[in-house]
């Protein structure tokens, strides 16, 4: 009963015509804004993720060499190499050439 009150109160003058409506439109310099944000919110969010990964140092070294441990001055290749391209225990080791 309430909610035929309230439709019973609205005058027809007070009922507007959706098609009269006149939708607000957006600066050029709004736009171009908006599409920069847009368009450089995914690569901001990936560089913190990055930084923040990087300064807490996860996961492992994965450069091709290191300085050898048995022959000081000399560098060979890392034996963890082979995690950047297969899964644990599943890759080949490399062949331990000193430089």
């Amino acid at each position: 009963m309430m909610g035929l009150l309230i439709f019973t109160s609205i005058k027809k003058k007070d009922i507007i015509d959706m098609s009269e409506n006149v939708v607000p439109t957006i600066s050029r310099q709004k736009k171009i804004l908006f599409s920069v944000i847009l368009i450089l919110v995914p690569f901001i969010l990936i560089a913190v993720l990055e930084i923040t990964l990087r300064i807490f140092s996860y996961g492992t070294d994965l450069k091709l060499f290191e300085k050898s441990t048995d022959y000081p001055g000399y560098y060979e290749i890392n034996k963890k190499i082979s995690d950047r391209y297969f899964s644990v225990n599943k890759g080949p080791g490399p062949v331990n050439d000193i430089f």
